[in-house]
C-alpha cells in the first residue's frame, strides 16, 4: 500500500528487480566502500532471489509502475543463517532522504512479511558503519542478544539484535 508524503508524492515498498540495481547503488553509503565493497555482487544475487525490499518514490500518479520509481532506500534480508529466522543483512537510505521515516517504512513492511511467512524472529546487527543506531533499534522493539568482536573487521564490535515478528514496532 503506497504511503503519501507531505508533498503528495507516493512511496511504495516493493521487491527489488534487476532494473533497481543502479538506484540501490546510489543509496550505498560511502563508508561501505572499504571492506564491504565486495557485497555489491551479493546485492545483485539477492535481487534475483527476491530478498531486497526497496522504498520507491513514484514519479507519476497512483497507477505509476515500479519502472518509474526512484529508489529512496532498501534492505536486504536472508533466511539461510538461522532456521526460522529472517536476518536483515544491510539497510541503506539515500543521503537526501535520511531521517524521513524511509527505514521505518521498510522495516514495518518486513515485519509484516516475516509475520505472514511464519518466521519466529527477525535478527539484525549493528556495527560502527550501520545507519540504524542501537537507540533506533530499541525504539522499534529490537532487543540486543549478544556481541561478537572482529566479525566485520579487526577490532570491530558487532551487536546482534532480535525482534519477534508479532511485536508492534513504531
Amino acid at each position: 500500500m503506497p504511503t503519501e508524503t507531505k508533498s503528495g508524492a507516493l512511496i511504495r515498498i516493493m521487491t527489488a528487480e534487476d532494473r533497481n540495481l543502479a538506484g540501490i547503488l546510489e543509496c550505498w553509503p560511502p563508508e561501505w566502500n572499504g571492506p564491504f565493497a565486495n557485497e555489491v555482487l551479493d546485492i545483485a544475487v539477492a535481487i534475483r532471489a527476491g530478498k531486497i525490499l526497496i522504498a520507491g518514490l513514484s514519479q507519476g500518479g497512483p497507477s505509476d509502475t515500479p519502472d518509474r520509481a526512484v529508489v529512496l532506500g532498501w534492505l536486504v534480508w536472508d533466511d539461510r543463517f538461522s532456521p526460522g529466522s529472517l536476518y536483515i543483512r544491510k539497510a541503506a537510505v539515500h543521503p537526501k532522504h535520511r531521517e524521513k521515516g524511509i527505514l521505518g517504512l521498510l522495516l514495518a513492511n518486513l515485519v509484516a512479511f516475516a509475520t505472514k511467512a511464519g518466521f519466529r524472529q527477525i535478527i539484525t546487527d549493528t556495527t560502527p558503519d550501520s545507519l540504524a543506531t542501537p537507540e533506533y533499534g530499541r525504539k522499534l522493539g529490537f532487543e540486543p542478544i549478544g556481541d561478537v568482536t572482529s566479525l566485520a573487521g579487526e577490532g570491530i564490535v558487532t551487536t546482534f539484535w532480535r525482534l519477534k515478528p508479532a511485536s508492534t514496532s513504531g
